[in-house]
């Protein structure tokens, strides 16, 4: 889950019910999470809405990475080896699906380890207030984007 802090949060509103799902399933399914935030005083904490659900994960089973930039897919592969979470099938939501989240995916889906990067598009949120040449164009915006990279775009979380 990618920047859902509250120096974002109302980029992400439209989509919290989903974010809301994609965590209860991940779960359920006995998933592992990260929870990354861009360090920034500016931006804040994960959102409260958010981290109620991310508690109820096993301490074992979840842990935070603090980026600096729009990318954080370096600093969850550090914390996956650190944490031995598995890094074969990767899932990413959060915001925003033109900047953060695609730059993730994208360094993710580079790595050796992962076999397959997926967005999970349902869950994933853009500020459309920043001019987004690619916000909502499925057909020729940052979807093509996605998939010129090998990223996965799914609509739901399996």
């Amino acid at each position: 889950m990618i920047d859902v802090q509250y120096g974002f949060w109302d980029n992400a509103r439209r989509v919290q019910g989903e974010l809301a799902r994609a965590l209860i399933l991940a779960l359920k399914n006995g998933d592992c999470l990260l929870v990354v935030e861009l360090s920034s005083d500016h931006f804040g904490k994960t959102v409260l809405q958010m981290m109620e659900i991310v508690d109820e994960f096993p301490k074992d089973r979840v842990g935070f990475v603090h980026k600096s930039g729009d990318s954080g897919g370096s600093e969850i592969m550090k914390k996956c080896e650190i944490r031995g979470f598995p890094t074969e099938h990767l899932q990413v939501c959060g915001v925003n699906r033109c900047y953060c989240v695609f730059k993730t995916a994208v360094q993710l889906n580079d790595h050796a380890s992962v076999s397959k990067v997926e967005v999970l598009d349902s869950a994933v949120s853009c500020n459309w207030l920043c001019n987004c040449r690619y916000h909502d164009n499925r057909e020729h915006g940052i979807y093509e984007h996605y998939r010129a990279h090998g990223v996965l775009v799914n609509g739901t979380p399996l």
